[in-house]
């Protein structure tokens, strides 16, 4: 090259251009020329294929989330057996299985098996429903796991190959300049050819540029709200972490949920869906300081990452200023919504899920920093449902009660739904006794567990699960009809008394529980003149806006209701008087008070003054001594069940108490 040089040098001095010299000079110039021409199409190719692959690891990271949300929505639809959330589940299924029969994924490896895996899915919650058995849910969750591992898999092979494509871009682009620098020197005659080359190289340049910038924006930005996305938010929250343990420094996090979105989308569409949340980035951002981060998760969730030190009164005064900007209702196509938030916080390294070994200082340290930054989020989003279940519009702080809590309700959930195929519960019936004649002329049924492991398990230590949604459903219409059996059979028995079965409100209210139930009364051919539902006062009176319109519906139908635990719910009389009820129960409580010598037993007189004025039938619950009962009978109570007369006994010995005690009529 030295030597070409010195005689492109000699030439210019002598001006001697021979034809030869000429050929000499351009021909490698001629040949580079074709050469950059040759490769400018295959680097282009290079740069599609990986605009390609990054558009395929979007589809793919969508189609896993999708999977995800399928799941997770399942689950939520199986606890709280909501048709909505079913369906929810179903259109999250069917938009990942659409995913597969993109062009990018639908002849991959990875599409085909994860197709396979995702109708198998899709199979069992269609089939299946709200009542598949554990298997199912097992395998259900399998393969949805499944198709998530394989779309990591997949995810990490096409991140090779575009680390690979960009090496090659990276090393021909080093290779041209360094040919274009030493024919440069080699040739600085034709000054305008290497200007011209200069001029295609820079255009190639920019080409690489501006497809780099765009797979940086791809991976790190959403491309909805353009604010971090979840794997830039979670590096964030990892290199907080290493700082952190560094400078033995704490910081929070804050995991934020969108309550009541979903009736955005179902009304107005996705497209509406979208600028609502792009407003609450605006309002998040508007809110937060400029040193901290936030981050979509995925849907309508959110992550702050506090970055600066926060200590718990600032960052409640934070969540204050949140709320308080969604306080108003929100106009999205002209249409007003109630969009509040569900907060939950958590704390590093206080909430990471570690224990605190004093002879191993260390234990953090040696903790893989991804898992920290999980649990840390995991504890975030428990707090969060914690806010949800307070009623949403709530920021509630993680702590270790909390998660235990949410452990036992997991296990309570699987126990109770395993005690219901097992046929574990076993009805137990307390006799109720007419003030005036003394004789058994009913019975409430009591739930009793026959648990395999712990024994006889009572009723304190597994309603309040179910009054809060764990299978109330099931388990509902399994105390109905368990109790309707037994009537028909006492029926036969001549034992001719009314049963009455607590029912939840929840249950009342749910989706279809009128069709069900009516199904359940044709199919077995239940009286509804000797059955009676006991509905707790406090149930109902959480959800009076809706309850009174329902009861009265099922009353004309038939239904016969009781306020049961009366006087605990603190209901006033003009809403006592509009509900569709014969009678009233007593709590025990109450009647407690009547005690010679006790001012307050007035009150219990009160209370029976109070449902014989407004027609309604009055039994005194707990009844444990005489002077109680004869008590009660002379302030018109007209009936009476406790410990005075009978506990609650199984349905064969509560045959024998009938039999002995109605023909000898020795009760009291």
């Amino acid at each position: 090259m030295d030597d070409d040089s010195n005689r492109i040098s000699r030439m210019k001095k002598n001006t001697i251009l021979t034809p030869l010299l000429i050929i000499t000079i351009l021909a490698p110039l001629f040949a580079y020329y074709q050469y950059s021409l040759q490769q400018i199409p295959e680097k282009v190719v290079q740069s599609q294929k990986n605009i390609i692959n990054v558009d395929t690891l979007d589809l793919n990271f969508k189609m896993s989330l999708l999977a995800q949300k399928s799941l997770t929505t399942y689950i939520a639809a199986l606890k709280n057996q909501q048709e909505d959330q079913l369906n929810s589940a179903i259109d999250y299924l069917d938009n990942a299985l659409a995913f597969t029969e993109i062009d990018y994924l639908k002849n991959t490896q990875f599409s085909v098996q994860a197709k396979q895996q995702l109708l198998q899915a899709s199979t069992i919650i269609r089939t299946q429903k709200l009542t598949p058995t554990e298997e199912d849910i097992i395998k259900f969750t399998d393969l949805i796991n499944q198709t998530s591992d394989l779309a990591k898999k997949f995810e990490h092979e096409t991140s090779k190959d575009i680390q690979q494509n960009y090496i090659e871009l990276k090393t021909n682009g080093y290779k041209e300049i360094k040919l274009y620098q030493i024919l440069t020197l080699s040739f600085i005659g034709l000054l305008f050819i290497s200007l011209w080359f200069s001029f295609k190289q820079r255009q190639l340049i920019n080409l690489k540029d501006s497809n780099l910038n765009k797979l940086q924006r791809l991976a790190y930005i959403d491309p909805l709200t353009k604010i971090a996305n979840r794997k830039n938010i979670e590096n964030a929250i990892e290199n907080k972490i290493k700082l952190c343990r560094r400078t033995k420094d704490s910081f929070y996090i804050a995991l934020i949920d969108l309550d009541n979105f979903k009736n955005v989308n179902d009304l107005l569409g996705h497209s509406a869906g979208d600028e609502l949340l792009k407003k609450c980035v605006n309002d998040f951002k508007r809110i937060i300081r400029q040193e901290d981060l936030i981050g979509r998760l995925g849907g309508d969730e959110f992550l702050i990452l506090f970055n600066e030190h926060t200590d718990e009164h600032a960052l409640i005064a934070v969540m204050s200023r949140i709320h308080a900007c969604f306080a108003q209702p929100t106009q999205i196509n002209d249409t007003m919504f109630n969009v509040t938030t569900s907060i939950g916080i958590a704390n590093y390294p206080k909430d990471i899920g570690l224990a605190h070994d004093k002879d191993n200082k260390d234990n953090k340290d040696n903790k893989d920093d991804n898992d920290i930054m999980q649990n840390l989020i995991k504890s975030a989003d428990i707090a969060m449902y914690q806010a949800k279940n307070l009623g949403k519009n709530q920021f509630a702080f993680f702590d270790e009660e909390l998660e235990s809590q949410i452990k036992l309700e997991h296990t309570m959930d699987k126990e109770i739904q395993t005690a219901i195929e097992n046929d574990e519960f076993e009805l137990y019936y307390q006799p109720q006794i007419d003030s005036i004649s003394r004789r058994i002329i009913g019975a409430e049924a009591l739930v009793r567990w026959n648990h395999p492991e712990k024994g006889l398990v009572m009723p304190v230590d597994f309603i309040g699960f179910i009054e809060k949604g764990y299978h109330t459903v099931e388990f509902g219409e399994w105390v109905v009809k368990t109790a309707a059996m037994q009537q028909k059979e006492w029926e036969k028995l001549d034992i001719p008394i009314t049963i009455s079965a607590n029912l939840s409100v929840k249950h009342i209210l749910s989706a279809n529980f009128y069709l069900r139930m009516t199904h359940i009364i044709e199919e077995l051919n239940i009286d509804l003149n000797g059955f009676i539902f006991e509905i707790t006062e406090y149930e109902l009176i959480k959800s009076k806006t809706v309850a009174i319109k329902d009861l009265n519906k099922l009353q004309e139908a038939g239904f016969r209701f009781y306020l049961d635990d009366f006087g605990t719910g603190y209901s006033s009389i003009s809403y006592l008087s509009q509900l569709p009820i014969e009678g009233i129960k007593i709590d025990k409580s109450f009647i407690d008070y009547v005690q010679p010598n006790q001012e307050k037993k007035k009150l219990v007189d009160s209370i029976i003054q109070l449902g014989t004025t407004l027609n309604k039938k009055v039994i005194a619950e707990g009844v444990e001594n005489k002077y109680q009962a004869y008590f009660l009978n002379e302030s018109g109570c007209q009936a009476f069940q406790g410990y005075l007369f009978s506990e609650s006994l199984p349905a064969t010995e509560f045959e024998k108490f009938y039999a002995i005690h109605q023909r000898e009529n020795t009760l009291l």
